[in-house]
């Protein structure tokens, strides 16, 4: 009975190894395993933090490939634009809310950013953000949804209905903020 005991772990820390294996600890944990955010997050770090420039051959290489990025997302666009009737009937409701939810988020950063006073941003930097902010869900969505057990096609619903909301909101932002760029510089001079 004492070796038992001794051997045995103690209560606090059974709890501490279920509640770390909880999947609401895990699963932002696992987003933060993926290569791309790894090495984007690096980017930003040795860019911003350490001003550590890339070497010029790699500079031009990497402007070649970010010159096909309009091409690589109208493709994405066809290739994935797949609303499935049974799918749009049974998540219709949740994906509206999902979707609504975030571009309102969206809006309410995006003009945040836009209009906050003392920013080190320059107009066209500002609007970059602000359209940023109203991206689509990205594509990868789909696939940390199989991963972590939701529902694949809820998650896919929603990555095709928001590329097509996505394109709209951001033709609309950039048609109506440029305009506010030329009333503000007209203002000030």
């Amino acid at each position: 009975a004492p070796t038992a005991l001794i051997s045995s772990t103690p209560k606090w820390k059974e709890r501490l190894i279920k509640v770390w294996r909880s999947p609401w600890i895990q699963w932002p944990l696992n987003v933060f395993k993926g290569a791309p955010l790894d090495a984007f997050l690096l980017g930003v770090f040795l860019g911003l933090v350490c001003h550590v420039q890339l070497p010029s051959f790699l500079d031009q290489l990497l402007s070649i490939a970010g010159s096909s990025n309009t091409f690589c997302a109208m493709t994405l666009l066809g290739m994935l634009l797949n609303i499935s009737p049974s799918a749009l009937k049974q998540h219709f409701i949740p994906c509206a809310i999902t979707l609504f939810f975030r571009y309102l988020l969206g809006a309410i950063l995006g003009i945040g950013a836009y209009y906050f006073p003392g920013s080190l941003l320059s107009p066209p930097a500002r609007l970059i953000v602000t359209v940023a902010f109203m991206a689509p869900v990205p594509v990868v969505a789909s696939t940390f949804a199989q991963e972590n057990g939701f529902d694949p096609s809820f998650s896919a619903l929603c990555v095709s209905v928001s590329l097509i909301l996505s394109f709209l909101i951001m033709w609309l932002v950039l048609n109506i903020l440029p305009n506010s760029f030329a009333s503000t510089s007209l203002s000030t001079s």
